[in-house]
């Protein structure tokens, strides 16, 4: 669904900024910064497969409160732009590891444990696009198909960002009920055969679909993969 849009994103990423910026965790004017997300945030997502549930919360307070639109106002674009870098804590539970069934945690104090996101959603008009998150601390959005020169308008209350796609693969450090230390991966497209599955968060469901793989950290075990739909 995404994948025409995304190799479009990324090429207008790369025209924005070489240099990454890392997540805001507060209001550009007054809100403290915080990074501790409550499992009632609209920043904490499930999913169900055939072998396991998951849930995962991303850390990211500024994120949570702009994602119907930003009652904060924003200042002109200040560059670099870039992506939306973010730490999150994963759970995978009721999962039959070669026969054993363990939990898996995912805890976001390890420096690995962070997303790559790239939020995606509408302007007032209902024109679909990409926010992206500039030096100013405040995202700012990029209406698809992405011309150039790209136009960046800054996000007001009525620009709402309804999922957030993972920008390439992400391997999570984890630790297994077992006391085994797992790898984690969430796959940004994968594509089995002629298929091509993204991974999302929605923000209006709090659903994550996609494709993680679990594994014996430094084992030669084949990986277990999950299909969240």
């Amino acid at each position: 669904m995404y994948l025409i849009k995304r190799t479009a994103l990324l090429i207008a990423i790369l025209s924005l900024s070489f240099v990454g910026c890392g997540n805001n965790t507060e209001d550009p004017n007054t809100d403290p910064q915080a990074s501790e997300i409550t499992s009632t945030s609209s920043l904490s997502y499930t999913g169900k497969s055939d072998a396991a549930d998951i849930s995962i919360i991303i850390a990211d307070n500024y994120l949570n409160k702009v994602l119907k639109g930003n009652p904060y106002g924003a200042d002109p674009v200040v560059a670099p732009c870039d992506a939306t870098f973010d730490k999150a804590d994963v759970k995978i539970q009721g999962l039959s590891y070669y026969g054993n069934s363990i939990d898996i945690t995912c805890d976001k104090q390890n420096s690995d444990n962070e997303f790559t996101l790239l939020p995606m959603g509408s302007n007032p008009n209902g024109d679909f696009g990409y926010y992206t998150l500039c030096a100013n601390g405040a995202y700012y959005f990029i209406e698809f198909p992405v011309v150039f020169p790209i136009v960046l308008t800054a996000q007001s209350e009525h620009h709402e960002i309804t999922n957030l796609l993972l920008s390439g693969n992400k391997v999570f450090d984890c630790d297994g009920s077992d006391g085994n230390e797992y790898e984690v991966t969430f796959y940004s497209n994968y594509k089995p055969g002629s298929l091509a599955i993204e991974a999302d968060f929605n923000t209006r469901t709090n659903v994550f679909t996609g494709v993680v793989g679990v594994n014996l950290k430094n084992d030669n075990d084949n990986e277990i993969q999950l299909f969240f739909e």
